[in-house]
Order: C-alpha cells, then sequence, then structure tokens
C-alpha cells in the first residue's frame, strides 16, 4: 500500500524544557571531568546543537486549489510532529512550505 497526502509546514520551533532553556542533542560521558570512571547513574555532554520541531498540517479546501480540494477530502484533517537534530535538515523546513508525504507500509 501506498498513500499520497500534501501538509503545510505550519510551525518550526527550538524546543526547550520548562524552565525556558534549550534543548540540545546529548550524549552520555565515560568519564567525569576528573577523568574518573562513572560508578553509578549516567552523565551527560551536550553537543550544542539544538533540537527543532517540525509540525505540518494536511492542507484544505480553500475553494481555489482543485489539488488541495482534493487531497482534503482523503485527508480532511491532521498534523505530523517531529523533531529533528540536524540544523542543515531542519532549515529545510520552512512555515508555508508545502510537501507531499508518502506513506508505505514496510510489511504485511
Amino acid at each position: 500500500m501506498k498513500t499520497i497526502a500534501k501538509f503545510n509546514v505550519t510551525k518550526v520551533s527550538e524546543m526547550g524544557d520548562y524552565n525556558g532553556k534549550r534543548l540540545e542533542i546529548q550524549k552520555p560521558m565515560t568519564h567525569t571531568k576528573e577523568g574518573l570512571p562513572l560508578n553509578s547513574g549516567t552523565w551527560y555532554e551536550t553537543t550544542g546543537i539544538p533540537v527543532r520541531e517540525i509540525t505540518l498540517s494536511a492542507v484544505f479546501d480553500n475553494g481555489i486549489d482543485a489539488e488541495n480540494a482534493s487531497f482534503a477530502k482523503a485527508t480532511p484533517t491532521g498534523t505530523i510532529t517531529f523533531q529533528l537534530n540536524n540544523p542543515a535538515l531542519a532549515d529545510e523546513f520552512k512555515p508555508g512550505d508545502v510537501y507531499y508525504v508518502t506513506f508505505s507500509k514496510t510489511r504485511d
């Protein structure tokens, strides 16, 4: 099965925690800053790369675009939200951009 849908980018945001701090990619540290092996818990160090959240919304029938009307009948409403940690790829998504999204099942 293969289905194609049409979505608008409606929101691009840099994610933050409840304290308003910017969320960044983190990786486990193998040693503490003093060079000692970790014995309990896991320590993380930041890579400095921000995490961005991208939200896509299904197109709607605006009465002008026949293609949008056709897609709106098949997918009347819906959103896709995902996070990216690749700044170059995240920069490709801008509010107002339109994407065709293909859904294909990997296994039966």
